[in-house]
């Protein structure tokens, strides 16, 4: 008879996970700050905060983010990030916090 050990624990966590799942799937909304968190942008990029980003790209709202030309954020993107796109930065701060938000 072959014994397994560690069944409950992979269940406990495997029901954490789907709680998890389930709360991320009814909020579509997350803060610039909450996604581009101090961690994110340290590793990322030369600046400490989503803030300071914005601040000089003189962007201080998502209407004024959505209006700013795309190749202008993408080449302030480039410049002071290890991404080559705004697109490519939301992208892994949005996997990276999807993540997170499932192990805690």
């Amino acid at each position: 008879m072959v014994e397994i050990n560690g069944l409950e624990a992979l269940q406990k966590r495997l029901d954490n996970i789907s709680r998890n799942a389930q709360e991320l799937a009814g909020n579509n909304r997350v803060d610039f700050d909450k996604l581009f968190n101090p961690s994110f942008m340290n590793k990322y990029t030369d600046l400490s905060s989503i803030k300071e980003f914005l601040d000089i790209l003189g962007v201080h709202n998502q209407e004024e983010l959505n209006n700013l030309p795309k190749s202008q954020l993408d080449t302030y993107t480039s410049q002071h990030t290890r991404f080559t796109s705004w697109h490519e930065m939301l992208q892994t701060a949005t996997k990276e916090y999807v993540v997170k938000s499932l192990k805690r």
